[in-house]
């Protein structure tokens, strides 16, 4: 009596040792393809992150400048200390949140009615924050240095009714 189980298991195993390097082959395919989707969630969400924490930020400046009195604001000296004020408030909100590359002064505008908040009483207070910021600058081996690929501009801006 023949046992016809063996022959079918030598070429089960034969089979098997041709595609041993196959699954390896296919898990570095698709390792670099969930590394780039998973580089994409952390890049896209850091941006989200940012665009609050600068949102943040123009709230509290236009808040605080919709307060400020109008006896202040039609005083260009007291206005111009006003605006200075609601940019460091605007700067240590942003910076709080360790936004990078770290917000200055000269990123933050505030206008009233369009124009610099200084001689008359205006309608609206606008506060803007601007930020370039470079996506994949965490995965360095992803993200480009030379030139503006991969730099997104945030510029969140808030309007507030002028209170007093």
């Amino acid at each position: 009596m023949r046992n016809n189980t063996l022959p079918k298991l030598h070429k089960l195993s034969l089979s098997r040792a041709r595609q041993r390097g196959s699954v390896a082959v296919e898990m570095a395919f698709l390792a670099v393809v969930m590394f780039l989707i998973m580089a994409g969630i952390v890049e896209f969400s850091r941006a989200f992150w940012y665009y609050n924490a600068l949102d943040k930020a123009t709230r509290d400046a236009a808040r605080f400048m919709s307060a400020v009195s109008s006896i202040e604001i039609t005083d260009n000296t007291k206005a111009t200390a006003a605006v200075a004020v609601a940019k460091s408030l605007a700067l240590v909100t942003a910076n709080g949140a360790n936004v990078s590359p770290t917000i200055v002064a000269a990123d933050i505008d505030i206008l009233c009615d369009a124009a610099a908040c200084t001689g008359t009483k205006p309608t609206n207070v606008t506060a803007t924050v601007t930020l370039v910021m470079n996506l994949g600058s965490i995965f360095p081996f992803i993200s480009v240095t030379n030139g503006s690929y991969g730099d997104v501009t945030l510029a969140p801006s808030t309007t507030m009714r002028y209170m007093n």
